[in-house]
Order: structure tokens, then C-alpha cells, then sequence
């Protein structure tokens, strides 16, 4: 099944560009070498739970309390023509973003459900820093045909990795650590992608890009979560392992201002994502895990990105 999604994705894109004819902006000719740096904000994505009683019942605080930060986002680009109205595109993307949230545990009878009904509460008034971590990377290689003036498809290879990951030290009301809850989780991506853009000159200097992809992949994820005690106490350790197929996407709007003939300024905004994949922070918070099973939903990573770049043509 995911072969022949792969093998028809490719199709698609190969039918579409049959009929090129050559991109109206002068950066189609040529080599192209594109750097770009920016920032990545992750969206929260995770369950609406964070703490409740033992043995069940309402919860008390909730994940739309966390933040998930913001960080940087690099990108780097290469392209070169390849046949007629068409051009070979490398792209590889990587970004990472952290945030912080103390949370204040409100009565003695709360517990994280990613203890995994562990039955010792936590005391009132101690308090945890709860840490969201946030990694993806990105490489794709294709083609790219121009359909005519303004628009172009594509259709290439592509592969990746991406966590979220949850860190959450415990500390009693004088400030010492008692317990250390960390996830580390990776999903390992690889499968086939497809794109289409649009091109609108808006005068002699500057033109508007926009631009949409979609991928298909096959993924692994594992993931391994640990509960440390800093003084005495039964610590815990758990671990899981899942396949799935992955769905990436992503959406951009792009300025471009020619500086000279062969070299051009960009600013673009974006939303990038994946779904179908393995989260480790939601495998973390997730009420069905037990002290020997951690249950691995299909969740889901997303963020938006404003990036400002360089492109050069030789």
C-alpha cells in the first residue's frame, strides 16, 4: 500500500510537468545556492492532561499551561537545471526550540499520569519545572518542472527526524530536587514528496512565492522514559518502540528581492508539519500507560516559522 502511494505520488508530479515551459523569475537559470536563518515555534499539540489524583478523577492542571519556546531554524538550498524546464533541488532543514514552565502542585493527591500509576502522590506545594523540547531535521532531493510562467511542480525523496520530549524535575518546599521525569524519543523518516508553487512578479526588483508540499513516509519511532530519584525512592524506567506511516506537510509564503542580477534577499513565513508520527512527551502524559507499557498514540509536531535569507546564483 505505501508503495504504490509512493509510486503514484511521483506519477502525478512526473504528468504534471510534461508540458513545461520556463519559470518567468530569473533565479529558474542556473546554479542557486539559498541559505536562510530564522525562528521555529512549536505548537502545543499534546493531550489536555497533565496531573491528576491517583487512582483517577478530574484533572488538576492541564498542558495548555506549558510553553514550548521558540528557537532557531536554518535552512540550506541548492538547485541546478536538469533538462528541459526542469531543475535538480536539494533542501535540508533543521531547527530546535525549548520552553519552561514551573507549575505549583496544588493538594497532596496529584500525580503525573506518566508515572504511570506509580500510587505516590505528590506533596502539596512542591513544585516542577516542566521543560518541552523540540527537534525536527529535514532533507529532500527531487525535480522540479516549470509548468509555465508562474507555476512549478516537484516530486523528489525524503527523510527526517523529529522529538518532543518532556523534562520535569521535582523539587519539595526548601528547593531540593526529589525526582528527575525525562523522556528521550526519536522518530526516523524516510518516504517520497510532492509539491506545487506559485510565482507572482511584483515589480522589476521583487515577486511573491507561494508554496505547498506533502510527503509521505515510513517511520520508526522509539522512545525510553526514566523517573529518578535524587535521594531514595523506587526509580522507574520504561521504554516503547512503534512503526507507522508518517504524513509531512508544509506551507510557506515567500518575498524575494533581487539585490543584483545574480544574487537575491528572502523573507518567508510558514508552517511546517508532521503527523502520524510517535511523540515522547505525549507518550509521557498519556493516562493508558501502565508501569510496565507505555502506550504509544499516533500524535502529531507542528510549527510555524519566520526565516530571512540569501540566494545566490552562479
Amino acid at each position: 500500500m505505501t508503495k504504490h502511494v509512493y509510486t503514484s505520488a511521483i506519477t502525478l508530479a512526473l504528468t504534471l510537468g510534461a508540458n513545461a515551459a520556463t519559470a518567468q523569475d530569473s533565479f529558474y537559470h542556473g546554479q542557486v545556492i539559498e541559505l536562510s536563518a530564522g525562528i521555529f515555534a512549536p505548537f502545543n499539540t499534546l493531550q489536555d492532561t497533565l496531573t491528576t489524583p491517583n487512582g483517577g478523577g478530574a484533572q488538576v492542571q492541564s498542558t495548555d499551561a506549558l510553553d514550548f519556546g521558540l528557537g532557531p531554524r536554518v535552512a540550506i538550498g541548492y538547485s541546478r537545471p536538469w533538462g528541459n524546464n526542469a531543475r535538480m533541488v536539494f533542501n535540508l532543514t533543521g531547527a530546535k526550540a525549548a520552553g519552561e514552565t514551573t507549575i505549583t502542585i496544588g493538594g497532596s493527591d496529584e500525580t503525573y499520569p506518566g508515572s504511570y500509576d506509580d500510587g505516590k502522590n505528590l506533596p502539596a506545594n512542591f513544585t516542577t519545572d516542566v521543560e518541552i523540547l523540540t527537534q525536527t531535521a529535514m532533507l529532500k532531493f527531487g525535480r522540479e518542472w516549470a509548468v509555465n510562467g508562474a507555476w512549478r511542480v516537484s516530486a523528489g525523496l525524503q527523510a527526517g527526524q523529529a522529538l518532543q520530549d518532556i523534562s520535569a524535575p521535582l523539587f519539595d518546599t526548601s528547593g531540593a530536587l526529589i525526582t528527575t521525569v525525562q523522556t528521550e524519543s526519536k522518530n526516523e523518516m524516510y518516504g517520497v514528496f510532492g509539491g506545487v508553487s506559485y510565482y507572482h512578479g511584483i515589480d522589476n526588483t521583487m515577486g511573491l512565492r507561494l508554496s505547498a508540499n506533502v510527503g509521505v513516509m515510513d517511520n520508526s519511532f522509539t522512545y525510553d522514559y526514566t523517573n529518578l530519584y535524587s535521594i531514595a525512592g523506587t526509580n522507574q524506567a520504561n521504554s516503547g518502540s512503534a512503526s507507522s506511516t508518517a504524513i509531512s506537510a508544509q506551507i510557506a509564503a515567500r518575498l524575494e528581492r533581487s539585490l543584483t542580477d545574480h544574487s537575491m534577499l528572502t523573507f518567508e513565513i510558514g508552517y511546517e508539519g508532521l503527523s502520524g508520527i510517535g511523540n515522547g512527551a505525549d507518550t509521557f502524559l498519556d493516562v493508558e500507560g501502565t508501569a510496565s507499557t507505555a502506550h504509544i498514540d499516533e500524535d502529531m509536531i507542528g510549527a510555524a516559522y519566520i526565516s530571512v535569507g540569501y540566494a545566490l546564483q552562479f
